[in-house]
């Protein structure tokens, strides 16, 4: 007998064949399951290392041995009786590993791969955007987590956290160097996380690190700086000054950063300005204090600042800060009834803003905060809203501090306004990567990202945000209409009905409804919107309307709303004509006239920010 004879006869072939359609579905088994639960590829390779290696003896032993009813027996190069079963065996064990493995195969392809395609298509958008920045940037990227307070007295931890914050602007104003905000950087403020997995999360190679001790006149700061990849410290100091030699600590601890990570500068490093000794600490803990948003802490902040303005008369940070408390105290005391001396507190703001611009026109904060006035416009005096001398605002504030975050964000939502949304979105993809928790920014760039009809990204986009605020105004509501409008009416009425305001609950619900089919249960809806809306002591909603209307294909419903919107003032309509809620009215000629009047007013406004390269070559 032949040598493929007998091997046929000992069934190597059928064993053989069964062996590797089991293997190959344990194998599918494992790549599927094993990711679910953290695991990375190595338990699925050592598998397949262990399957590999067992082939061999397997076939030994069917060449040894033989299976018949009473078992294992040793073959004794004789036909067995029992061929024909045992062959119908091994048949029926490849039939049902086959099926299994078709099973598995559609599972994988049809349910787990489309499930996973968004996740998939968003990570690898991530990862673009990712290494557009390393590209522009390389690795050279840092964040400065909050210095801790090692001082006798816990109350100085105010101070801790300024020069911290302080250290975090001066790097930012450095071209080359990407640095991560405030928000995210602090974010891990006694957390017992390793420097690796913080800057991981952050994205960042570098991070800077380090404590702050005062006693009297006395300081001791001590900053080094990491190789978040390596865990290991490119650079410390210990600073053993004078107070007031704090500014010349933040120049050094910046300077040497820039030759640790080998920056070239086409320009002088930034400095810190210098301040009265006694004013900088009582200005930080007035802006602590300011930074809590509590009303019982108001009273202290004013006094810090006032004393603060009263060693340095022309200490402009404390007086913008102190108009920023004079703002939010007559919020609170119009709320509350006190209208007159809510008046008094906004007229003390306007003439602290008007001796700051006076004597420093060019001070970051200020135009930011002129110009978000501006742009803002039907505030607590019922001023109109004036874009062009926002933009001149902006301009400004931009020009001063080009990396300026909060400069930056207002410029984004200025450019979105004028329909620059380009432009918008790079600069947001920007600031996302700067702040990954900065929550305006992610909700600012879903909006535009809506607007382009890029509404996977809207979704993941607004998913960010609530998750860094998921109580914030309407972000359940926005990440609902953003997955209907992705197609996914289901889950967006999850959102949208999670939304705490009624009337944006109630807005979304109607168009979720209509989406599923539910137009009865729509109307119901839209109705309450009404009831709410005219029971409400405020402004009439008429952009909410004219976009639920015009979504919900009521074209003539949705136009009578925004012709009352026009009616106060053409620069109302500029954050709608580019929004996909209105996408059922573009044929209608009354929205291109509309769309027309718009763009004419738009040409009519100047802002030529001079933004950063990293933005514009992003």
């Amino acid at each position: 007998m032949s040598l493929f004879s007998e091997l046929k006869r000992r069934k190597v072939f059928r064993v053989g064949a069964a062996y590797l359609v089991v293997a190959w579905l344990l194998v599918q088994v494992a790549e599927t399951i094993l990711p679910l639960f953290g695991f990375d590829e190595t338990p699925a390779r050592i598998l397949v290392i262990i399957l590999a290696i067992g082939l061999v003896p397997i076939l030994i032993l069917t060449w040894v041995y033989e299976l018949a009813p009473e078992g294992l027996i040793r073959d004794s190069g004789e036909s067995v009786r029992t061929g024909a079963a045992t062959s119908n065996r091994f048949d029926r064990i490849i039939i049902v590993a086959l099926v299994l493995a078709v099973a598995l195969f559609a599972t994988h392809t049809f349910i787990i791969d489309p499930a996973g395609d968004a996740a998939r298509i968003q990570e690898a958008a991530q990862q673009a955007r990712s290494g557009a920045l390393r590209d522009a940037f390389g690795d050279k990227s840092i964040a400065v987590l909050p210095f801790e307070n090692i001082s006798a007295d816990p109350e100085q931890e105010f101070f801790s956290d300024g020069i911290s914050e302080e250290l975090l602007n001066l790097l930012a104003k450095i071209e080359g160097l990407r640095v991560i905000s405030r928000t995210s950087s602090f974010q891990f403020k006694g957390t017992n996380l390793r420097i690796p997995e913080i800057a991981e999360q952050l994205d960042v190679a570098h991070v800077l690190e380090g404590s702050v001790r005062r006693s009297g006149n006395k300081i001791r700061i001590t900053a080094q700086l990491i190789d978040a990849a390596a865990d290991v410290h490119v650079w410390s100091e210990t600073y053993d000054r004078d107070f007031k030699d704090v500014f010349a600590i933040q120049d050094d601890v910046a300077a040497r950063v820039v030759d640790a990570l080998k920056i070239t500068m086409d320009v002088g490093l930034p400095t810190v300005a210098r301040h009265n000794p006694e004013a900088y600490p009582l200005y930080m803990q007035g802006r602590h204090l300011l930074d809590l948003d509590d009303p019982d802490k108001f009273e202290r902040a004013e006094s810090l600042l006032l004393r603060a303005i009263e060693l340095e008369p022309g200490y402009s940070d404390a007086q913008v800060d102190l108009s920023l408390l004079y703002d939010a105290r007559a919020w609170y005391e119009g709320h509350n009834g006190n209208h007159e001396l809510a008046y008094q507190l906004l007229d003390q703001r306007e003439e602290l803003l008007q001796t700051v611009e006076a004597r420093d026109p060019d001070h970051v904060a200020l135009n930011a905060l002129l110009g978000w006035d501006a742009f803002a416009g039907g505030g607590r005096r019922g001023e109109a809203r004036d874009l062009p001398r926002a933009a001149k605002y902006f301009e400004k504030a931009i020009e001063a501090d080009p990396r300026n975050y909060r400069s930056l964000l207002t410029t984004m939502i200025l450019s979105d306004t004028l329909g620059r949304t380009d432009l918008t979105i790079r600069i947001g993809e920007y600031l996302t990567r700067r702040d990954p928790m900065g929550f305006w920014a992610h909700a600012n760039l879903a909006e535009a990202y809506g607007k382009k009809g890029q509404f996977d990204k809207t979704v993941a986009a607004y998913r960010t945000a609530a998750t860094i605020s998921p109580r914030a105004v309407a972000i359940q509501w926005k990440l609902g209409v953003a997955l209907l409008m992705n197609g996914e009416p289901e889950k967006g009425l999850e959102h949208i009905e999670r939304d705490e305001h009624p009337a944006y609950m109630w807005h979304g619900k109607a168009l979720a409804l209509h989406d599923l089919g539910d137009h009865e249960g729509s109307e119901s809806a839209m109705q309450e919107l009404h009831r709410i809306k005219d029971e409400a002591e405020v402004a009439p909603w008429y952009d909410g309307f004219s976009r639920a209307y015009a979504y919900l294909g009521k074209t003539d419903k949705a136009f009578e709303y925004l012709d009352k919107i026009q009616q106060s003032g053409i620069e109302d309509l500029f954050d709608i004509i580019e929004n996909p809620y209105y996408l059922n009215l573009h044929d209608d000629p009354r929205w291109q006239s509309l769309v027309d009047e718009v763009q004419a007013e738009r040409s009519k406004i100047e802002f030529n920010p001079k933004l950063p390269p990293e933005i514009l070559a992003h």
